[in-house]
């Protein structure tokens, strides 16, 4: 009888461990890979199968110097080759994250629905008085598959 019980207990298990793992389903998506230059732009990413309230976070790597200042600016635009333009999400506010001194691990975030954002997108970091290794990601709830 124990044998039988605990055959049942395994196979009742067995669909609960199969679905176990990020119980978001976040999408990740590189815009901008990390990179220690004074100024880069990335390449156009489309994003038009990603759908939701997403984030764009960018990871501004270890500065030492107090008066280390950055800017990356999250643009878009219908064509891949285009003008791009600065994203506005649904607050007002411009898809233009900064950073000044020093500082270690420090991220920001912008979050954007992207039912509001053109096909093609790009990230623009700038920086002065020192070349940190910057990255931008998005994070998207949603993806058309």
């Amino acid at each position: 009888m124990k044998k039988y019980i605990m055959t049942l207990l395994a196979l009742a298990l067995i669909p609960v461990l199969s679905f176990a793992g990020d119980a978001n389903q976040m999408k990740y998506v590189t815009i901008l890979p990390s990179v220690a230059s004074a100024s880069a732009t990335s390449a156009a990413l489309d994003v038009a199968a990603y759908k939701g309230n997403s984030t764009v976070v960018v990871d501004w790597g270890t500065s030492t110097a107090t008066n280390y200042s950055a800017t990356v600016t999250f643009t878009h635009c219908a064509t891949s080759g285009g003008s791009y333009t600065t994203v506005t999400n649904l607050a007002g506010t411009a898809g233009v994250l900064a950073k000044t001194g020093a500082g270690t691990g420090a991220v920001a975030t912008y979050p954007i629905d992207l039912g509001r954002v053109h096909k093609y997108v790009k990230a623009a970091i700038a920086q002065s008085n020192e070349t940190n290794s910057v990255g931008v990601i998005l994070v998207a709830p949603m993806k058309s598959e």
